[in-house]
């Protein structure tokens, strides 16, 4: 907790239980990560599409789209 108040300047934080900091910082984890995997996949995609040959390209779509609704799921 002595870390995270360096930056504040003195100021304490309250802390109302021992798993509190510990679960921020992961929620700040997650919302990184949520903002930035549209720019993930697009990097992921545009490495990956340009090798698929023109026949692969529509499993690959369909394959994609089931993983999608799977993880909506």
């Amino acid at each position: 907790m002595k870390l995270f108040e360096v930056p504040a300047r003195g100021m304490r934080f309250l802390q109302l239980g021992p798993v509190i900091p510990v679960r921020v910082v992961q929620g700040g984890g997650y919302a990184g990560l949520s903002l930035a995997l549209p720019y993930i996949l697009y990097e992921v995609l545009a490495f990956v599409l340009p090798g698929l040959t023109a026949g692969g390209n529509g499993g690959w779509w369909h394959g994609g789209a089931v993983s999608a609704v799977l993880f909506l799921a």
